[in-house]
């Protein structure tokens, strides 16, 4: 993950132009598809992605326990900041988790196990997690932080160059192991280490200037450490995002105003306007109807509707955008499905977050 300062442009400038123009140029390629004048407006769903690992079902209720201590050499003496360093990776764990339909959180204040350096490298056992939870009906799991590393360079590497100035990065490399215990079936269900590098860049006239522009090394570890608590949700918990689709809009006055009523949120009116020609005798405009009830569809998470449409439209004008979509929303049944099964629970019945 880069932090850029605002003072770094000079060094993204071309950079920057040339994702500009790809972008317009991806716009105009996808617009030849179609013929005659054709609009895309663009639309954000919620999209539910899968967790990277399926836990057991009846996973729901779980606790956090926090028996980290950190390994490693403490150069910029930092150790103080130990306890504010292990809180945010659960902070960073939570913000992701409270979005999930999976879990639901005992206590957002991890329990603390202490542990000493002398034996940083033993796990926590069962017994100690058994004593937390003492009713283990209500609870499922425990999701625990054993040890964290936060590496760094110390304290920026600053270069020179005639052509820019003085620049340079402050890195963070950041190591977190993670456990979860299935306390149903009594026994550990997940060990892994997430493993991230941030970095932050900055430019100016002098060294002093390239400092300044730096966070503080125990802000930039804080950082780190939370950015690892969400990365690590993201690797058990199925989690709601934003997914980009485009609404054809040709060159037609309906269209126009189904556009106006999507723009207020009015998803109804527009249907209406949509359906009248994904009827009619006009096969071009009929086939672009079909497309945005199905892009219609999907944003009220009706996939199998969303997948009629789309067919609809490629039977009335075999076109690679319809295809491509068809193949799209297949794949978002399947992964659908396997959270279904994993959840135990209709995905069709989750709200929209």
């Amino acid at each position: 993950m880069r932090v850029p300062s605002d003072r770094y442009k000079k060094f993204k400038i071309f950079s920057d132009e040339m994702k500009i123009f790809r972008g317009a140029l991806q716009i105009f390629v996808f617009s030849l598809f179609f013929t005659g004048c054709v609009l895309l407006e663009p639309v954000n769903i919620q999209v539910l992605n899968p967790p990277r690992i399926n836990l057991p079902a009846d996973i729901h209720h779980v606790i956090l326990i926090n028996h980290a201590i950190r390994i490693g050499e403490d150069r910029a003496g930092l150790r103080a900041d130990d306890s504010l360093l292990s809180a945010n990776y659960f902070a960073g764990l939570l913000q992701k988790l409270h979005t999930s339909p999976s879990f639901a959180i005992v206590s957002d204040t991890p329990m603390i196990v202490l542990k000493t350096q002398a034996n940083r490298y033993l796990g926590i056992d069962t017994a100690t997690i058994l004593q937390i939870v003492v009713d283990t009906q209500s609870v499922d799991a425990a999701i625990i932080l054993e040890n964290y590393q936060v590496l760094y360079n110390e304290p920026v590497e600053i270069h020179f160059s005639a052509e820019y100035g003085y620049y340079g990065t402050l890195t963070v490399e950041n190591s977190s192991l993670w456990k979860i215990y299935d306390l149903k079936n009594k026994k550990f269900i997940d060990d892994y280490l997430q493993k991230d590098t941030l970095f932050w860049d900055a430019s100016g006239n002098s060294e002093q200037e390239v400092i300044d522009q730096m966070p503080q090394l125990h802000t930039a570890a804080i950082q780190s450490c939370y950015y690892a608590g969400m990365k690590y949700a993201e690797r058990i918990a199925p989690l709601w995002d934003v997914e980009r689709r485009m609404l054809l809009v040709p060159n037609n006055w309906d269209f126009y105003k189904a556009v106006e009523y999507v723009q207020q949120n009015q998803w109804l009116n527009a249907i209406e306007i949509w359906r009248k020609h994904a009827y009619g005798k006009n096969k071009r405009l009929a086939a672009m109807a079909c497309y945005n009830m199905a892009v219609a569809s999907e944003v009220f998470d009706n996939i199998d509707a969303a997948l009629d449409w789309a067919a609809k439209s490629y039977l009335i004008k075999n076109k690679k955008y319809a295809e491509d979509y068809i193949h799209l929303l297949e794949k978002r049944k399947e992964v659908k499905l396997q959270m279904h099964l994993q959840l135990q629970h209709s995905v069709d019945s989750l709200p929209l977050q």
